[in-house]
């Protein structure tokens, strides 16, 4: 049998196994700053159809005994929990929809975590070569409001429309690639497969998830979140 020090030795080195900016460890204790402020910021996925992963991932965070609060300019009534009630999901927007507003939100806010998943409506109208452009000028007005922030970038979820998922593998590269980047030089953000853990049957409406998808999707940020916490 393991003795306490040893398991918690186990726990820190597992969860420092991230590379250049890929997040691939499955922690089993969540060693995340506390009280700790996320700012969820994306489409509407992000603010919640038929369910929210805000939920989810606040009541993971707060059984993990870190105290988490969602901040952002929009309340979700229908949250259930009051700290995962506020975010900055914009129902049917691209990403270039947050170029306006993004650096004063963050500013305001001062997010401690920003968790980005956006592109689905980049990829359902069929048009992304703007995209990994606007993804780089967001991202430069997130750390312009707080330079000391650290962003995980989701890869955008799988649609059931041929082309549109289609157009999302090549998005997903893309977003791969920027945050893969900016990792290497230096920068605190995280590329997170939001897109493998999902299939088709985890969508109640070909876009949105169902109660499994936002399950899944919310597990997924968790074990993100808390292995990013021991580098």
């Amino acid at each position: 049998m393991f003795r306490p020090a040893i398991i918690a030795l186990i726990a820190v080195l597992t969860a420092s196994l991230l590379g250049y900016g890929v997040w691939t460890a499955r922690p089993s204790v969540c060693p995340a700053p506390s009280p700790l402020k996320i700012m969820a910021v994306g489409d509407s996925i992000t603010a919640g159809v038929n369910g929210n992963y805000r939920d989810l991932l606040w009541k993971k965070l707060n059984d993990a005994r870190v105290k988490a609060t969602f901040v952002g300019p929009i309340i979700d009534d229908a949250a259930i929990n009051a700290g995962a009630q506020a975010h900055l999901g914009l129902y049917d927007r691209r990403i270039n929809d947050l170029l306006p507003r993004m650096r004063e939100v963050t500013a305001q806010y001062q997010p401690d975590v920003v968790l980005f998943m956006m592109g689905t409506n980049d990829a359902q109208r069929y048009d992304i070569e703007p995209s990994p452009k606007d993804l780089q000028m967001v991202l430069d007005r997130i750390y312009e409001g707080k330079p000391n922030v650290t962003i995980f970038v989701a890869s955008v979820p799988p649609i059931n429309k041929d082309l549109a998922n289609q157009l999302t593998k090549v998005l997903n590269k893309a977003i791969s690639d920027i945050v893969v980047a900016r990792n290497k030089a230096g920068a605190r953000i995280y590329f997170v497969d939001q897109n493998g853990p999902l299939t088709l049957d985890d969508l109640a409406d070909g876009i949105h998830p169902n109660a499994d998808g936002y399950e899944k999707i919310a597990n997924t940020w968790y074990q993100a979140v808390c292995s990013a916490a021991g580098r």
